[in-house]
């Protein structure tokens, strides 16, 4: 798979699609030069299609010395592509409008927008051009007299239509199928991350190292800007501990946190709850909802020496000894918000938190 991914990459590479167009535009010069010939051998001198041609010449000379600039430009300007268009139907105007023998370099814009700007700029671009073709066709017939076949008129601009549209169409294609290609590559990626992981966690000597594995692995490899793993006890349906890290940044350091978080329900009391732990480079949060019973947080923390709420001022009287805060929300009825919010001192070492139980269950 190897060979179609490169094969791939260069045909949907902008630079390689703009050298290919530049070597159209001087093969479609063919039919100008083969024309130019043929008017020479019976005798007349048509200086039109002399100034046509050097014209053309002139225009691949500058396109050829300056593609790379050319080539950022385009893309970062699409309307660029308009100069190309009316030059090109200078040409067209110049060399007999509808009997014109530069059609096929008529297509150079129109396939430019198809390669850089898929199906829809290569549409939008032809129906741009259609007026300016029309107009050159009149053009001509102004100076040389004969009428326009209007059956071969509307059949070139249906070819216009019929062939950026298809090139179009399949550079579209050949970008979907790149990027399913790389999403393929991706998820090979991580699947070969998740066999490594699995198998180096078999030699894992203690849960720390299990922990800290899983963690290099998702921020790491996995390049997840944060993770978490969490301890849990299965016959007490409760999250014992968890730890953090942050992939980039100053704090890419563990952050221990020491809780008993029912997993279920009791008595049906609580349904659902959420618990975010956010880390930045100068604060560590974490937030904990519910969708309980609720309470009167004033009248629970009066209650210095309760042994049933005696957890919420713990919770406080911990952050506030990190200089941090611990702010209570509750109401009967409407679930229980608590949110701790404590900074992260420089003056630690070894980037790690001092590790501290936070009791964090409430009744």
């Amino acid at each position: 798979m190897t060979v179609p991914r490169e094969m791939d990459a260069q045909l949907t590479n902008p630079r390689r699609a703009f050298s290919l167009l530049i070597l159209y535009r001087w093969i479609s010069l063919i039919p100008p030069v083969g024309s130019l010939i043929l008017a020479v051998s019976d005798g007349d001198w048509p200086w039109r299609l002399v100034v046509a041609l050097g014209f053309a010449v002139i225009m691949n000379i500058l396109i050829s010395i300056f593609h790379r600039l050319l080539n950022r430009d385009v893309l970062r300007y699409p309307q660029l592509l308009a100069v190309d268009l009316v030059l090109v139907a200078i040409l067209i105007a110049l060399s007999g409008g509808w009997q014109t023998p530069y059609y096929l370099y008529a297509l150079s814009p129109l396939l430019a927008a198809a390669f850089f700007f898929r199906f829809r700029g290569a549409v939008i671009t032809t129906t741009i051009f259609v007026p300016l073709y029309l107009a050159s066709v009149l053009i001509a017939f102004s100076y040389s007299g004969e009428p326009p076949n209007w059956l071969v008129v509307m059949m070139a601009i249906v070819g216009f239509y019929l062939i950026s549209a298809v090139f179009g169409y399949a550079a579209t294609l050949m970008q979907h199928l790149r990027s399913a290609g790389d999403d393929l590559a991706d998820a090979h990626r991580d699947l070969e991350v998740i066999h490594d992981l699995t198998t180096s966690l078999q030699s894992a000597a203690d849960v720390n190292e299990v922990e800290e594995r899983v963690l290099e692995a998702v921020t790491t490899e996995l390049n997840f800007e944060r993770a978490v793993v969490a301890l849990v006890d299965e016959d007490e349906q409760t999250i014992t501990a968890w730890v953090g890290r942050a992939r980039k940044g100053p704090v890419s350091r563990k952050l221990p946190h020491s809780a008993q978080l029912p997993l279920s329900a009791e008595g049906g009391v609580v349904s659902q709850a959420q618990v975010c732990v956010e880390v930045t480079s100068e604060r560590a949060i974490l937030s904990i909802r519910d969708n309980g019973n609720g309470f009167e947080p004033d009248q629970v923390l009066k209650r210095v020496y309760g042994r049933e709420h005696f957890g919420l001022r713990g919770m406080q009287e911990r952050a506030r000894s990190l200089g941090g805060a611990c702010e209570i929300n509750s109401q009967p009825g409407a679930g229980s918000t608590v949110m701790v919010d404590i900074p992260l001192s420089d003056r630690q070492e070894d980037d790690e938190i001092k590790e501290e139980p936070i009791p964090l269950s409430t009744s």
